[in-house]
């Protein structure tokens, strides 16, 4: 089994290392051999309508409406977009062994904080999302 080191972002005004916790474990047999996010995967339409964006929006608008809503919450240095994925942690993987590198998985906020931003976000709740079918 994998030790799994875990890497702490900077913080934001009202945070500190206290605030975090590890994330929910990544589901499936085999998980430290896919690429996984932990977070939201979002559609342009649907996070337009949550957040009364533009009726035709682009990649642009849509990071504008994460940030701010990240920033509103003071947890604008916790996130990060890929994609379609808004995410919080995710799995390092090591191109030569196929592991979790030892700087590991990124901490995430704690249940009180990630209730407030998970609110902010309007997308539901988060979930481990796989980037790719198998390894």
């Amino acid at each position: 089994m994998t030790t799994v080191a875990y890497r702490i972002p900077a913080f934001g005004d009202s945070q500190s290392p206290t605030d975090l916790e590890p994330p929910p474990p990544i589901p499936g047999d085999r998980p430290i051999r896919r690429r996984a996010l932990y977070g939201w995967r979002f559609t342009y339409d649907k996070l337009f309508k949550a957040h009364e964006g533009p009726e035709e929006g682009d990649e642009d608008d849509a990071l504008d409406i994460i940030f701010e809503v990240a920033n509103s919450v003071d947890m604008l240095h916790l996130i990060d977009v890929y994609e379609n994925f808004i995410w919080l942690s995710r799995n390092y993987l090591s191109r030569h062994h196929g592991t979790i590198h030892s700087r590991g998985l990124s901490l995430i906020p704690k249940k009180e904080n990630m209730r407030v931003l998970t609110d902010a976000l309007k997308l539901g709740e988060p979930e481990w999302h796989f980037l790719e079918e198998t390894a």
